[in-house]
């Protein structure tokens, strides 16, 4: 990370922890977005395990079930689909919204809004979507407000949820605003890169000594 950049650094997951700043110090909140990002209270939602849905498309198609046909989907170890982890969710909102099937209030248009979204052979629901997705996008902005207001110029999106999430789809449905796009950089695990490097840092050694 550059210190003398302005960034913000995100995890998302249960609890969304997040820090915003630079050469100055840095800011720190967390979010309580719910266990929705993990898979946890949607309908055909499943952790990030072998045959969870990581990304898809869809398209409208009247000879389809429920009208919605699945074009592309992929998977975790490429596994038959068993459900929808955290970025499939996000990718089946953001699919939803691209092609008019929920309104600017979040809602499902009729028969979507009863029967839920055909994805994968599956039923999607997502109010929990809802909940856990304005959670952190209020975290993001509070933390921005109280640390200046300044949009960060490099966005670090940490953990195996963020390694693997589509960054149209989470600007589309408003997880993130739009003034991220082009800034945010995928870091994996941070926290096991950070205590790696810790660990191997010669002046971390010098001073056990």
């Amino acid at each position: 990370m550059d210190r003398k950049k302005n960034v913000l650094l995100l995890d998302i997951g249960t609890n969304g922890e997040m820090a915003a700043g630079g050469a100055d110090g840095f800011l720190v909140t967390s979010a309580a977005a719910g266990p929705v990002f993990e898979g946890g209270n949607i309908s055909c939602g499943v952790a990030g395990v072998p045959g969870a849905v990581t990304n898809l498309v869809l398209e409208r198609d009247p000879a389809a079930t429920g009208g919605i046909r699945t074009v592309e989907l992929s998977t975790i170890a490429g596994e038959t689909p068993i459900g929808l982890c955290g970025t499939g969710i996000i990718d089946a909102v953001g699919e939803a919204v691209r092609l008019g099937l929920i309104d600017e209030n979040g809602t499902f248009e009729e028969p979507w809004f009863t029967d839920g979204m055909p994805v994968a052979e599956g039923r999607f629901r997502f109010r929990q979507v809802q909940m856990g997705k304005a959670a952190i996008r209020a975290g993001i902005e509070t933390l921005l407000t109280e640390s200046g207001g300044e949009d960060p110029e490099e966005i670090l999106l940490a953990g195996g949820f963020g390694f693997r999430m589509d960054e149209e789809q989470a600007i589309r449905i408003g997880l993130f605003p739009e003034q991220f796009r082009g800034h945010i950089t995928m870091i994996g695990n941070s926290a096991l890169a950070g205590a790696e490097r810790y660990l191997l840092d010669d002046r971390t050694a010098a001073k056990q000594r």
